[in-house]
C-alpha cells in the first residue's frame, strides 16, 4: 500500500508540473474567452450590435442575406448570418476581408476590428499555444493526462488520507508554515474543483481528439443501422439566391454559408437552433450540395446517433453553456483553478525539498 502511495506521489508531481503548467495557460485563456461576446459587443457595438434583433423576423434576414449575396455573391467564400455575439450579416471576402451589415436594411456598418481579431488568435493560443502543427496536441494530450492521471491520483492521495476524517481534507490549518498552509490550498481547491476540472478537461480533449472520442462513444450507439435521408427532401432549393432568401421550415436558421473554393467543390450551409446564447443543448444540422444543389452529405442532431448528439456538445459543455450564466461563471472560476494548484503545488514541492528532515503529518 505505501508503495502505492509513493507511485501516486511521482505521478501527481511529475504530471503536475509538465502538464499542470499547460492546463495553467489553457486555463487562463479559456476564462477570458468565456466572456468573448460579452467584451466584444462592449468593443465593437457599431458592428456586432443591432437593435430590435429579437424582433426582428428571419424573413428580414434573409431577404438582406440574399440582396448581399447578389451585390457581392462572386468575391465571397462565406456569408454569415447573425449568430451569439455577431446581431449582424458577416461577409467574408476570398481576399480576407471582413465586413459586416445591419440584417435588416443592409447598410454597411464596419470592417473586423483588432478585439475581434484579438479573440480569435486568442482562441487559437487557447487551443494550440500558437505553436505550429503540434500545438493542438501538447494542449490536447495535456488534457487527457490531466484528467485520467494528475487529478485521479491527486483524489487518491486524498483519499488515502482524509477517508476517516473528511472534514480534515475541507479545511485549511491554521498557524503553520507557510509551506504547509500551501498543501492545505492545494488539497482543499484540488477537492472542491474535482468534478469541473474533469468536466472541462475531458470535453477540452475533444477538440484534439474528436474522432478518437467519436470512436470510443461508438460503443453507446444502438446496433442497429440507422438510415439518413439524403434527397431533396432535406434540400429542396434549387439555387442559392433561393436557399439565402427563404427561411427554413424545421425550426433551424441558417447561421452560414460557404462557397466553393473550386469550379467543381461543394456548397456548406450550417443551420442552428438557436441564434444567440443560450442554455441547452446545441442542435445544429449540416448539408453540403454539389453545383447542381444535389445533396452530398447531410448530418441534423435529431438524427445523429448518440455518440454524435455527445461529440456536438463538447462545446458548450466545455464553455458551461449548457447551463446557462451559472455555468459560464462556474467554468470561469474553474479555468483560474489550474494555475492556483500548479503555484501552491510547486511552492509545498520547493518547502518539501528545502526541508527534507520535516516529515509533514
Amino acid at each position: 500500500m505505501k508503495r502505492k502511495i509513493v507511485f501516486a506521489k511521482k505521478i501527481h508531481l511529475w504530471i503536475g508540473l509538465v502538464c499542470g503548467f499547460v492546463a495553467s495557460v489553457s486555463g487562463l485563456s479559456g476564462s477570458l474567452y468565456v466572456w468573448q461576446p460579452e467584451i466584444l459587443q462592449m468593443l465593437n457595438p457599431e458592428v456586432l450590435t443591432v437593435s430590435n434583433i429579437d424582433t426582428l423576423k428571419e424573413e428580414a434576414i434573409h431577404e438582406t442575406a440574399s440582396k448581399l449575396y447578389t451585390r457581392f455573391g462572386g468575391d465571397l467564400s462565406a456569408l454569415h448570418l447573425p449568430y451569439r455575439e455577431q446581431q449582424s450579416i458577416q461577409l467574408v471576402f476570398k481576399d480576407g476581408e471582413n465586413r459586416y451589415f445591419h440584417p435588416a436594411t443592409g447598410v454597411e456598418l464596419g470592417e473586423k476590428t483588432i478585439s475581434i481579431r484579438f479573440f480569435e488568435h486568442l482562441l487559437r493560443f487557447h487551443r494550440t499555444l500558437l505553436i505550429p502543427r503540434y500545438g493542438n496536441y501538447i494542449v490536447g494530450g495535456s488534457a487527457i493526462l490531466f484528467f485520467s492521471l494528475l487529478l485521479t491520483s491527486g483524489f487518491y492521495l486524498w483519499w488515502k488520507r482524509y477517508s476517516r476524517n473528511p472534514g480534515k481534507g475541507f479545511s485549511i490549518s491554521k498557524n503553520l508554515p507557510k509551506g504547509i498552509i500551501y498543501y492545505d490550498f492545494h488539497k482543499l481547491l484540488g477537492v472542491l474543483f474535482l468534478i469541473p476540472l474533469l468536466i472541462i478537461s475531458v470535453s477540452g480533449s475533444f477538440f484534439t481528439f474528436m474522432p478518437t472520442w467519436k470512436g470510443v462513444l461508438k460503443v453507446l450507439d444502438s446496433p442497429a443501422k440507422e438510415t439518413k435521408k439524403i434527397s431533396g427532401e432535406v434540400f429542396s432549393y434549387h439555387s442559392l439566391e433561393e436557399a439565402l432568401s427563404l427561411p427554413s421550415e424545421d425550426g433551424y436558421k441558417l447561421r452560414s454559408v460557404y462557397f466553393p473554393e473550386e469550379a467543381s467543390g461543394e456548397y456548406r450551409f450550417r443551420y442552428v437552433k438557436n441564434r444567440f446564447i443560450s442554455a441547452g443543448l446545441r442542435e445544429t444540422k449540416e448539408i453540403k450540395v454539389k453545383q447542381n444543389f444535389q445533396v452530398t452529405m447531410f448530418a441534423e442532431y435529431h438524427q445523429n446517433s448518440l455518440s454524435e448528439k455527445i461529440a456536438a456538445q463538447a462545446y458548450p459543455v466545455h464553455i458551461g453553456e449548457t447551463i446557462g450564466l451559472f455555468g459560464r461563471i462556474a467554468v470561469f472560476i474553474t479555468g483560474l483553478i489550474p494555475s492556483i494548484l500548479w503555484i501552491t503545488g510547486y511552492r509545498f514541492y520547493r518547502f518539501r525539498k528545502s526541508n527534507k528532515r520535516t516529515e509533514y503529518k
